[in-house]
């Protein structure tokens, strides 16, 4: 075929246009790669913290596109001028900066700047091509790329320069998502420290938080038993003297003692029910009880004082009442003793009418609906609005006035609402006021009768029971045998501690033991828990109950806890104390035990009186109500327990250690005054204040003139005594 046959022209024009073809496939899939390579490469910018990783990784791809001999990249510096951070050979840093720094002067870099595709112009020495693409984004310019590639490469395919634009393009986003991601993340550990930070914080102030009522209910604890044991030994003596004879003018100064014991008894135990309802440590029982029979019992002393003042108190009835109902009797009459209290307070003249209502039946129980209205003096509008709030009162003269701590009406509210009801108020100030609170109760199942109230204590004869009292104050000790000796012909032991009530329970089968919680030497709880360990396997179980001033809610379950059967709060009220002792006694007669009879200690011989004597009988026998059978059995504990101190004094002295001494003069001074052992009182009492002011240099004298006093009422009130304390001085 002849060379010039138009058809082998033809083939050979094809031939070329299918290389062609497959050159530029070629050329496209090896770009498509590159752009796939540079995007892989860019997403890694989010996982190390210098984007130049990155960037000559993208230079190593782009050149796979662009046969650049060298590569670099510019970046902003602080005062906004353009530096070499990336350079690809290293050595040929300078050349790089001298190209950029020409192309600075002609302003091609400035006319790069605005353009968003490469900039292609030959190198200063015209034997290279020089390529510059700004690296920007929307918001910022971020540097500028630089490539030089050998010869002359002006020419350069569209395509490969858009492909080049585009991998630039998207390495300035990649760069500043970058940024932005590590903003993210320092932000996001800055805001979980912060988080942790104030987690702790929270944490440690619920901690101080917990421990903060932790101490409160410590505190109240301590100061419901410190204030309680010196409040029963007011109310109890107040109490024996009123059986005592008195003339009008004593038995007015002892009313008057009285109410004031008990306002002040009242007022702790408002504090100490508005601490347990802020900590939640109120628990309300369910018992079977007669609505009406409890209505009007718990209203008979408000009548009877009522009548006293000219005010009438009336209880009125609603229709269709049951005559049963379940609940918390003592709670609701402690909510309803608050209403009529107050509204006796604030009335002084009319009628007070305590209501009870039906409002409907509900599933299984009903609705009531309690009101206390009174025609007294009524609340202002102003009022109103914080009448139930904590320590508030309808203005300050009210306080002054009435008197009152603001606390009854806020601890009746939260009653009523733990009883499922609300409390609320109507009054015009100078009309009176109605207070009522609705309740939700349930009605007893078939069969479920209100539990027996006790009886009155004299009505019938209890059998005689052999008692163990225990407690370390003297004081509490007599009150609590006066009280007991009202209730029948019972023998009565004392312990100053647990160790001694061990002791004593040891050697005799006691039906009753009186336990104090707060002792020195061994406290109630552990002598009852070794009683009651002692007792396994006996078939034995003697009945203790607590006799303290620890009287919240937790301290009785402690009391429990520990094996006691029964608790009774300091000041002791007489009711309390019988209803224990009728019990037990009564299952005793039950049982036909008899426990051995009361044996009478022989009253002490007489003593000679002086200016200061050193033993004053008449002055116990005062204290004791006359009873002078009761004087040698407190002259021995007062010996037994001053022989200690003195030998616990005396060692003190020895050490210099004035604090001891003090608290040991102090404990010595107050139990000679109530035994009548007037010398010994004024010594401790001098030992008392020099160990307080930290003047040791007088204690010894004092001290041995102490023992002096000591001895002489030893002589005098307990002479088979005498040879022991004789010891003792020495």
């Amino acid at each position: 075929m002849p060379p010039d046959d138009p058809r082998d022209l033809q083939i050979h024009k094809l031939q070329e246009r299918v290389s062609f073809l497959e050159e530029s496939n070629l050329n496209y899939l090896k770009t498509l790669d590159v752009l796939t390579a540079c995007s892989d490469f860019q997403s890694d910018i989010y996982r190390v913290k210098e984007s130049s990783f990155v960037i000559k990784a993208v230079f190593g791809q782009l050149r796979r596109l662009i046969p650049f001999a060298t590569l670099a990249m510019f970046g902003i510096d602080e005062d906004s001028s353009f530096d070499v951070t990336v350079c690809e050979p290293e050595p040929a840093r300078s050349a790089v900066r001298k190209e950029v720094e020409a192309r600075v002067q002609d302003g091609t870099f400035a006319w790069a700047l605005n353009q968003n595709h490469p900039v292609v112009v030959p190198t200063i020495s015209g034997a290279e091509t020089l390529v510059l693409h700004v690296l920007a984004t929307n918001s910022r310019i971020r540097g500028m790329f630089v490539g030089i590639m050998p010869g002359n490469h002006l020419n350069t395919e569209v395509s490969t320069l858009n492909a080049l634009s585009s991998i630039l393009i998207n390495t300035a986003y990649a760069v500043e998502n970058s940024e932005l991601y590590e903003m993210l993340q320092e932000h996001m550990q800055n805001l979980e420290l912060k988080v942790q930070q104030r987690t702790t914080e929270l944490e440690h102030a619920l901690v101080q938080a917990e421990a903060a009522t932790a101490a409160k209910s410590i505190f109240l604890a301590n100061m419901s038993h410190e204030i309680r044991t010196p409040m029963n030994g007011v109310i109890g003596l107040a109490r024996l003297l009123m059986d005592t004879h008195l003339d009008q003018v004593q038995q007015d100064y002892l009313g008057s003692l009285s109410d004031c014991a008990e306002s002040l008894l009242t007022i702790i135990n408002e504090i100490l029910d508005i601490s347990k309802v802020e900590a939640g440590m109120i628990t309300l029982e369910r018992i079977v009880f007669d609505l009406h029979r409890f209505l009007t019992r718990s209203l008979q002393p408000f009548i009877l004082r009522g009548q006293e003042k000219g005010v009438q108190v009336e209880l009125e009835m609603g229709q269709g009442l049951p005559q049963l109902i379940e609940g918390d009797q003592v709670r609701i009459g402690q909510v309803l003793g608050n209403l009529v209290g107050n509204a006796l307070k604030f009335t002084h003249k009319g009628t007070i009418t305590v209501s009870c209502r039906l409002l409907e039946h509900t599933a299984g129980g009903v609705l009531l609906k309690f009101a206390v209205a009174d025609t007294g003096i009524g609340i202002s509008p102003q009022a109103l609005d914080v009448i139930f709030e904590k320590f508030s009162q309808a203005d300050s003269s009210t306080t002054r006035l009435y008197g009152g701590t603001g606390l009854g009406l806020s601890i009746s509210r939260s009653l009523v609402e733990l009883m499922g009801g609300s409390l609320g108020v109507e009054s015009r100030l100078g009309e009176g006021s109605v207070f009522s609170f609705t309740l939700q109760a349930r009605l007893p199942l078939p069969g479920e009768m209100p539990a027996e109230d006790g009886e009155e204590p004299g009505i019938t004869p209890l059998s005689p029971l052999r008692i163990l009292l225990v407690d370390d104050v003297a004081i509490n000790q007599l009150i609590s045998l006066k009280l007991i000796a009202k209730t029948g012909n019972h023998q009565v032991d004392c312990a100053a501690n647990g160790e001694e009530a061990l002791e004593q329970w040891g050697q005799w089968p006691y039906d009753l033991i009186f336990m104090d919680v707060q002792m020195p030497v061994m406290d109630g709880l552990e002598a009852t828990r070794i009683i009651r360990c002692r007792e396994k396997g006996t078939g034995q179980r003697v009945h203790i109950c607590a006799m303290t001033a620890n009287a919240m809610k937790e301290d009785v379950e402690v009391c429990r806890q520990a094996g006691m059967d029964s608790h009774i709060s300091k000041p002791v009220r007489e009711k309390e104390l019988n209803a224990v002792i009728r019990k037990i006694s009564s299952e005793v007669a039950r049982d036909g035990l008899q426990p051995p009879g009361v044996t009478a200690m022989a009253p002490p011989p007489p003593q000679e009186t002086g200016a200061e004597p050193d033993f004053d009988l008449g002055d116990l026998l005062a204290r004791l109500g006359g009873d002078e059978a009761l004087v040698g059995f407190f002259v021995t504990k007062f010996v037994e327990a001053v022989t200690e101190h003195l030998r616990l004094m005396q060692e003190a002295l020895q050490q210099g250690d004035h604090q001891t001494c003090y608290f040991k003069a102090h404990t010595i001074a107050g139990t000679a005054a109530n035994m009548g052992a007037t010398r010994v009182r004024t010594i401790a009492a001098q030992m008392e204040k020099m160990a307080k002011a930290g003047e040791m240099s007088p204690l010894p004298d004092l001290f041995e003139r102490l023992q002096e006093a000591f001895a002489a009422f030893v002589a005098v009130a307990a002479p088979s005594q005498q040879k022991d304390a004789t010891k003792m001085e020495a």
